[in-house]
């Protein structure tokens, strides 16, 4: 990081990038939502668990560097094949942090797993960054620069992300863990989606295990209109002839766009003045007038 003398308000901000934001990204990539209260919170914070080596510190050529320790999840008691999206064991919080930093950055918005509240962690860092004038490079399996013209881009990626809606899907549930109130609706051409239910649901989702059934909430999306997750509100079985009928994968009811984009300059062969003739036209106000009281 540069320069030599850092500000105390960055070092802040980037360890709670590192803390925070790998903690976010943590849930994210378990319960497809990085906010809120999970029920991998004690996990979670053990998986990152970072210490500062205080003896790698160095300042050459007016770079500062740090060097941050932090323990790979296999070293916590946690079967990481029972989660929805298994995880490997060899890498650390940090890793998949940087993996969804590199993803973003270089547009592979297909291949990754992200949401608003990730994004808004990420551009609080940007924003630190431009206020000091300052970049950072995270020198992990490969180097990962950030400066503040990346505010921007990140900026354009949460705009992009649509709005959630209410949905109706039919499929099979699969991989069901009641107790962190998540599992898998398997749809009839086999594409899963990640269901989070309210806790309230829970005892009486073992009997649906594997039975034709449809799941009723909000879903949410990312910026390339992508399914992230269906909060569900209600799940109930029915036929499986009926299941077919609603087992198609969510999309978002409209996509974000820009305003600008339908902005047409009023000439006189454009907007108002291409349906009435001339505009403005040779009338006189007495003329205009005329029509006025003709009109009414």
């Amino acid at each position: 990081m540069s320069s030599g003398n850092i500000p105390l308000n960055l070092l802040q901000s980037l360890l709670n990038l590192l803390k925070k934001g790998s903690a976010r990204n943590l849930q994210l990539l378990i319960e497809r939502r990085s906010n809120g209260k999970s029920f991998y919170t004690s996990w979670i914070e053990r998986a990152t668990y970072l210490i500062l080596d205080c003896e790698q510190i160095t300042n050459q050529g007016g770079v500062l560097e740090l060097s941050i320790q932090c323990p790979t999840l296999q070293e916590l008691d946690i079967k990481l094949e029972n989660l929805c999206l298994p995880l490997d064991g060899h890498l650390t919080s940090l890793d998949y942090s940087q993996q969804t930093l590199s993803g973003l950055l270089e547009s592979r918005i297909n291949s990754i797993i992200y949401d608003r509240s990730l994004i808004k962690e990420f551009k609080k860092f940007l924003a630190s960054l431009k206020q000091s004038q300052a970049s950072v490079e995270f020198l992990l399996d490969s180097p990962l620069s950030l400066t503040a013209e990346n505010l921007e881009y990140f900026s354009q990626i949460e705009s992009a992300i649509p709005k959630s809606n209410h949905v109706r899907v039919g499929g099979y549930l699969r991989r069901l863990q009641p107790i962190a109130h998540s599992g898998v609706l398997s749809l009839a051409d086999n594409q899963l989606i990640q269901i989070n239910f309210d806790r309230r649901l829970s005892q009486s989702l073992e009997n649906l295990l594997h039975q034709p059934a449809i799941v009723e909430g909000m879903a949410h999306y990312m910026a390339n209109e992508k399914l992230l997750r269906v909060d569900a509100h209600s799940i109930f079985t029915v036929a499986e002839t009926e299941m077919l009928l609603w087992s198609q994968y969510p999309k978002p009811l409209s996509v974000n766009f820009n305003v600008q984009d339908l902005y047409i300059t009023q000439t006189g062969e454009t907007g108002i003045g291409a349906i009435f003739g001339k505009w403005p036209g040779s009338e006189t106000d007495e003329e205009i007038q005329a029509y006025l009281e003709e009109l009414s």
